[in-house]
């Protein structure tokens, strides 16, 4: 992994990087960037994290790297891990899939 550079017309850059390698920190004469990440990865705001650390708040959406809820919109799987049904604000819509895992049906309210 990359730690550092010294760049005669840029100056220093530094980065720190978790124990899975993802990038958490740069640090540069032009500042200092900050970067976070979700249970599945995904990057995040690092001040939401920070907020939810700070309240001692789970911040976890995506349970078995699955999506459960997001905006006000909430997912269910089925048993093999595809979305069986997604609801907003009171409209649910529903969907079935075969044994290859490809949609078969869809319903909306």
């Amino acid at each position: 992994q990359l730690t550092d550079i010294n760049d005669t017309r840029r100056g220093q850059l530094a980065y720190r990087y978790d124990p899975v390698g993802r990038l958490l920190e740069t640090q540069s004469r032009l500042g200092h960037e900050t970067f976070a990440f979700d249970p599945a990865g995904n990057l995040i705001d690092p001040a939401e994290q920070r907020e939810a650390e700070r309240q001692r708040m789970p911040r976890i959406k995506a349970l078995d790297n699955l999506l459960k809820q997001y905006a006000g919109t909430h997912y269910q799987y089925d048993a093999w891990g595809n979305l069986s049904k997604r609801w907003h604000q009171g409209k649910e819509s529903r969907y079935a899939w075969d044994l290859f895992d490809r949609l078969t049906h869809y319903e909306d309210e």
